[in-house]
C-alpha cells in the first residue's frame, strides 16, 4: 500500500525488526503496564525507502499482530484481577443489603413481641431509608389503632359496671319470685361477660418486666391451687427448665387453659417439653375435643364451640382470647389440637431459654 502512494522513484522496502527499534526500551514497555494489556507486544516493521531528493531514510511501525485475534486483550493476570475486585465489590454490597434487611426483620419480629417496641432508625441509603420510614408509619399506625380499641373496650366495660351493680341492688330488693331470680341470673351473666371484656382489654398489654422464670414451680403451683378447690389437675412430664418471659403474663396464660380445661372436661394435665431452645407447655383434658374446622375460630373473643362444650358451665368464650394475647406480650404463641385423650393446648416458648443449673452463666 505505501509503494502505491509513493512516486515511482521513491521505493520502499519493509522489513521485519525488533520490538526495542519501533517502542523503545523493552523493560519500560513492561513496566508501564503495557503487557498486561496486550497478549504479545506488537509486531515491528522498518520501511527503508528514498525521498525524492534522494537521501534515504529509515522509520519504524509498530502493527498489532493479527496472529492474535486483532491483538488487544486481557491477560490472565489482569482478568484476575478484575474479577477479584468485581468479586469483593458486589460481596460488600450483598453484605450491606443484607444487613439493611436484618435490621428489618429483627424489627418486625420485636413489634410482633411488644407493641411498644422503638422504630428502626433510619441511618440507612434513602431508598432504604424510605423503607424503613414506611415501616415505622405502619407500626405507628397498627399502636394507635389497637390502643384506640382497648381503650374503648375498657371503657365500655368500666362504665357499664354501675348500672348493672343497681339493676342487681334493685332486683334484689325486689319480692322473691322466679322472675327476682331470672332477672339477677341475667344481671350476673352481664357482670360476668363486662368483667371479661376489662381483662380482654387489658390483656392486650403487660407491664411486667422481663425475668427468668422456673417453669416446674409454676406448673406445680397451678396444681396444687386447683387440688386445693377440689378440682382433678395433675402433672405429667415436666422437663426443668428456665425461661426468659413476663412472669405475670404467663401464668395468667396458663391458668386460663387450665381453668378452660377443668371447666369443660373436669380434668387437666400439665405437661413441661424441652426440646433445643424451644419449650412445649402441654394443657391435656379428656373431653369430645373440638372440631378440626373450629380450632382457630376459638381464639375469637366470645366464641364458643356449641357442638362439643356445655354452656351450663357459664363461661363467656373469651378465655383463649386472653390467653394468647398474653402470650403474645412474650412472644409466645397458643395452639389447640385434637388428640387421641381429647384436647391439647400447647403454649410455646421460642425465646430465652436455660436449665436451671445453668442460669447463673447465662
Amino acid at each position: 500500500m505505501l509503494r502505491q502512494r509513493l512516486p515511482s522513484a521513491s521505493v520502499a522496502i519493509g522489513l521485519h525488526g525488533k520490538v526495542a527499534d519501533c517502542i523503545g526500551d523493552y523493560h519500560a514497555v513492561q513496566a508501564s503496564g503495557a503487557r498486561g494489556f496486550f497478549k504479545d507486544l506488537p509486531d515491528c516493521w522498518l520501511v527503508v525507502m528514498r525521498a525524492p531528493s534522494g537521501r534515504p531514510f529509515i522509520f519504524g511501525l509498530p502493527v498489532l499482530s493479527a496472529r492474535h485475534g486483532g491483538g488487544l486483550a486481557f491477560a490472565p493476570s489482569a482478568l484476575a484481577i478484575t474479577t477479584l475486585a468485581s468479586l469483593i465489590i458486589a460481596s460488600f454490597a450483598a453484605r450491606m443489603m443484607l444487613n439493611f434487611m436484618r435490621r428489618l426483620k429483627d424489627a418486625t419480629r420485636r413489634f410482633a413481641e411488644d407493641i411498644n417496641a422503638a422504630p428502626i432508625s433510619a441511618d440507612a441509603p434513602r431508598d432504604v431509608s424510605d423503607t424503613y420510614d414506611a415501616f415505622n408509619a405502619m407500626q405507628q399506625r397498627i399502636r394507635t389503632m389497637m390502643l384506640e380499641r382497648n381503650d374503648m373496650l375498657a371503657a365500655i366495660s368500666h362504665d357499664l359496671q354501675p348500672p348493672l351493680t343497681r339493676l342487681r341492688l334493685r332486683a334484689e330488693a325486689m319480692p322473691a319470685s322466679i322472675e327476682q331470680s331470672k332477672i339477677i341470673a341475667d344481671v350476673a351473666a352481664m357482670e360476668r361477660m363486662v368483667g371479661d371484656g376489662l381483662a380482654l382489654a387489658q390483656s392486650r398489654e403487660s407491664a411486667d418486666d422481663w425475668a427468668w422464670l422456673d417453669l416446674d414451680s409454676l406448673l406445680a403451683s397451678i396444681v396444687e391451687d386447683a387440688q386445693e378447690e377440689g378440682k382433678a389437675a395433675s402433672l405429667g412430664r415436666v422437663d426443668k427448665v428456665c425461661v426468659r418471659v413476663k412472669p405475670s403474663a404467663l401464668a395468667r396464660c396458663l391458668q386460663n387453659l387450665t381453668d378452660n380445661a377443668l371447666r369443660y372436661d373436669g380434668s387437666a394435665l400439665l405437661e413441661c417439653i424441652h426440646e433445643e431452645r424451644m419449650v412445649k407447655i402441654v394443657i391435656r383434658d379428656k373431653g369430645t375435643g373440638i372440631p378440626p374446622d373450629d380450632l382457630e375460630r376459638m381464639f375469637l373473643p366470645f366464641v364458643r364451640g356449641e357442638a362439643s362444650r356445655s354452656r351450663q358451665t357459664g363461661g363467656t368464650g373469651i378465655g383463649l382470647t386472653i390467653a394468647r394475647a398474653q402470650a403474645s406480650t412474650f412472644g409466645g404463641s397458643v395452639a389447640l389440637a385434637n388428640t387421641r385423650e381429647g384436647l391439647a393446648a400447647t403454649v410455646t416458648l421460642s425465646g430465652a431459654v436455660a436449665p436451671p443449673n445453668g442460669l447463673q452463666n447465662t
